[in-house]
């Protein structure tokens, strides 16, 4: 079933949740050239830009233009991707976290993601992404466990990070399925904070020998 709209309506970022499902190609009319972007169920396999082959640098650049361009026509169909020699196999549910080292320009768009108000939890999802938002989510996860969660703001204190950095870890594992928003009715529902705290010396070795672990993978 076709996909279709403007990203003046959709931006391309709420788009990625529906990308990780589906496997086909997405057609953005941009201003300046058209792309086209071959997906399998999450993973960026090619890109093109007016029919041009792209490398990942060059894809990293058009996908840091789809979350910028503030209107452009797009449409996505389902169809079968044929693996190739040489396929970029880029995981797009990354691609906020990747692209602010890609760019260093951290600041110029975390608020437009997530409100550092909104609090979030774990889902029934096992395991941990790979990279960043993989080791981000083991130190959150205790925090992020508890019956109501915890805010941006709060894990920026609990784990003494950017406020920015927790933003853009945040936005890659929901839109992975690792973690969700809580809505207001079911924190009114809920008590208020987990049983006991963190035994810093205990937590602080697994932390480290689990994110040695996805180092290694």
């Amino acid at each position: 079933m076709p996909l279709f709209g403007n990203f003046k309506y959709i931006p391309f970022a709420d788009l990625m949740p529906a990308l990780v499902k589906r496997t086909g190609g997405l057609v953005v009319q941009m201003p300046s050239a058209a792309i086209a972007l071959e997906v399998n169920q999450g993973a960026l396999v090619r890109a093109y830009r007016n029919q041009e082959l792209l490398s990942l640098e060059q894809a990293k650049e058009i996908l840091l233009d789809l979350v910028m361009v503030p209107e452009a026509a797009f449409e996505f169909t389902g169809r079968p991707i044929q693996a190739r020699t040489g396929d970029l196999n880029y995981f797009l549910p990354n691609m906020l976290v990747d692209l602010v080292a890609f760019t260093n320009a951290r600041p110029t768009y975390a608020d437009q993601f997530i409100d550092p108000t909104t609090r979030f939890c774990r889902t029934d999802k096992n395991g941990y992404p790979e990279g960043i938002p993989g080791r981000f989510l083991i130190e959150a996860s205790y925090w992020l466990e508890s019956p109501k969660g915890a805010s941006s703001h709060e894990l920026s204190s609990h784990l003494r990070v950017s406020l920015q950095t927790v933003l853009y870890n945040l936005y890659s594992l929901r839109q992975s399925g690792y973690v969700q928003a809580l809505d207001a009715f079911r924190l009114q529902q809920l008590p208020s904070q987990p049983q006991g705290k963190p035994h810093q010396g205990l937590w602080g070795r697994l932390a480290r020998g689990l994110r040695g672990g996805l180092e290694r993978s």
